[in-house]
């Protein structure tokens, strides 16, 4: 059986990411090259990656979905997120609730949902106990329907009208 060993986060500034992630993780992490910084999330590795600091001569792009990461204290989390500049979520999906803000989610969750200040990289963090033990195949799948929805269609909401779905979206859109 696999396991998740790495999940990379592009990010445009090493140093800064290295800040903010530290802040809304809680934990240092370690310095493995001029343009990574790795964060130990129990057992899969949080990758800050900055493809210009380690010389590949090519620029980040966000990742186009969000990374969800459960956390023990969710609201600590959240006045983390708020203290090292998180961009928080605008949207509001009817029945989902604010984005942005800690809601009870219709597929179980409690969450919020941010994206970094320099990469946009979309992020949504979920209370404990939120794990797929909670989650049946139809609550996740009429979530992603949801979400994933395109804004003419009466499901989906733009966020700050930078992209197509009810979550922050990087930058340069997620057409």
């Amino acid at each position: 059986m696999a396991r998740l060993y790495r999940v990379l986060v592009p990010v445009s500034d090493i140093e800064a990411a290295r800040q903010f992630y530290e802040s809304v993780l809680g934990a240092s992490g370690r310095r493995v090259s001029p343009g990574r910084h790795y964060f130990d999330c129990e057992g899969t590795i949080l990758a800050c990656c900055d493809p210009q600091a380690d010389g590949d001569g090519y620029e980040a792009k966000p990742n186009p979905e969000p990374l969800y990461l459960a956390v023990s204290d969710l609201h600590a989390t959240y006045e983390a997120c708020r203290q090292a500049g998180a961009l928080f979520s605008e949207g509001a999906p009817p029945g989902v609730g604010p984005l942005g803000e800690i809601a009870k989610r219709p597929w179980g969750e409690e969450s919020f949902y941010v994206a970094d200040p320099f990469g946009k990289n979309s992020l949504c963090f979920v209370s404990p106990g939120c794990g797929p033990e909670g989650h049946t195949f139809e609550s996740c799948r009429a979530r992603q329907l949801f979400i994933d929805a395109p804004v003419g269609d009466g499901r989906g909401v733009a966020f700050s009208g930078r992209g197509q779905r009810g979550l922050p979206a990087p930058a340069a859109g997620l057409g």
